[in-house]
């Protein structure tokens, strides 16, 4: 098995999909493939069903040995409820994600002029520094951020896995609207803390793990 297999198996956990573009209940969503081509909105009945995980004891089991049955108990550790946290931190997720989208929509004029200006700053990287600010100062962010604060093992990594889960991790885009449309989404992106703590680690790891997506795609 090769480096980029292995990271892989390791990496890739979400689904890979093609686009499927859905009307939006929501203006400022509409006209945006990367927010059309999302799940819809979930609702609390949503998240409930993919969300609850009970362990399946048949009467099989129950009829087994003992020794059998000690391990059919261990199922429990797969057991899952969710609370009433868990639907308010995936609204939240669901609002970050989509709202992300909406300053760097691909058919919007200024997200283009983002691209262009930021292309020719890179062809000047001595100077690019002096400018960037000026440059772009013009242009709307809408980028969020979601903080989970909590005690070591009471499900903070388990529940945002399983929300990520639930959005697809990378959307092929082929066309939009009758027009060529070649773009690759990735959604979503989970990337531990770095041992060192060194934010230079954090930005390799990143690009390290968009390279395995890109080579996956192209």
């Amino acid at each position: 098995m090769s480096n980029l297999e292995k990271m892989t198996n390791l990496v890739l956990k979400g689904d890979f999909e093609e686009a499927e573009y859905k009307e939006q209940a929501l203006s400022e969503y509409s006209n945006n493939p990367f927010v059309e081509s999302l799940p819809p909105i979930f609702n609390e009945d949503d998240v409930l069903e993919r969300f609850m995980v009970t362990p399946r004891i048949t009467r099989q089991d129950k009829q087994s040995a003992r020794n059998i049955r000690y391990h059919v108990l261990k199922r429990i550790k797969n057991f899952f409820q969710p609370l009433p946290s868990h639907f308010e931190v995936e609204r939240r997720l669901s609002t970050l994600i989509r709202r992300g989208y909406l300053a760097r929509n691909p058919l919007d004029k200024s997200f283009l002029e983002r691209i262009r200006v930021l292309h020719q700053l890179r062809e000047d990287e001595e100077e690019a520094h002096k400018y960037i600010d000026d440059r772009l100062h013009y242009i709307r962010s809408t980028a969020d951020s979601l903080s989970i604060i909590g005690i070591s093992g009471i499900g903070k990594t388990t529940a945002i896995e399983r929300l990520l889960l639930m959005y697809p991790q990378v959307i092929k885009h082929d066309m939009y609207k009758g027009q060529p449309f070649n773009r690759t989404q990735i959604v979503w992106l989970k990337i531990d803390c770095p041992y060192d703590g060194n934010l230079s680690t954090l930005c390799k790891s990143f690009l390290r793990r968009l390279m395995i997506y890109l080579e996956l795609v192209i």
